[in-house]
């Protein structure tokens, strides 16, 4: 076998026509039944630029999808956690920070970002008084093993 060859395929990308035809199914129903993927890769390889999309790719674009709407879903959820535990305790130390953090299972640098966010000064409120920004906050995060 000849080393100098390349060995690795192009990366091809989905038309924007077919990319249509997959959104508007998902934004109907999320997990396509075997008939309704096959049916969906028929639309999809009638385009002439799609004729190489496979009913597999089909497959991993649902999977794909709802595991991206998932991720988002956790993080609204965990946004409206941290925005829930700023009005129960106002003012954290950087020890509850780091508690909220590893009860939610994320980076206290996020959790302390967000609350930072939640704290910002806006035209029509004071100034609140700022939480003190913990030098130790990037060791502790990285000697810390997270779950």
């Amino acid at each position: 076998m000849n080393t100098s060859q390349s060995t690795s395929k192009t990366r091809r990308q989905l038309s924007n026509e077919g990319k249509k035809i997959l959104h508007d199914f998902y934004a109907l129903k999320q997990y396509p039944t075997d008939e309704e993927r096959k049916s969906l890769h028929l639309q999809i390889t009638a385009l002439p630029e799609c004729r190489w999309y496979t009913e597999k790719l089909v497959s991993n674009w649902f999977t794909s999808r709802r595991q991206r709407d998932n991720r988002h879903r956790d993080s609204e959820n965990q946004l409206k956690v941290i925005r829930e535990l700023c009005t129960k305790t106002p003012n954290p130390s950087v020890d509850t920070l780091c508690a909220w953090a590893d009860d939610l299972g994320c980076d206290p640098r996020g959790v302390f970002n967000t609350v930072l966010s939640f704290r910002a000064p806006t035209a029509s409120t004071e100034d609140p008084t700022p939480l003190p920004i913990p030098d130790f906050l990037d060791t502790f995060v990285f000697n810390h093993e997270w779950v």
